[in-house]
């Protein structure tokens, strides 16, 4: 059970680092790499 929890864990570690990662590139970088962040 705590070694599911633990893989959770560190999944969700993995999605935020993603996040903030993305986050530092400009839009139009984003959709030159065919990735599109939609505000709103």
């Amino acid at each position: 059970m705590f070694v599911i929890a633990a893989v959770i864990c560190i999944l969700l570690l993995i999605l935020a680092g993603v996040d903030m990662f993305v986050s530092q590139y400009n839009p139009d970088e984003l959709s030159n790499m065919g990735i599109q962040q939609n505000d709103g």
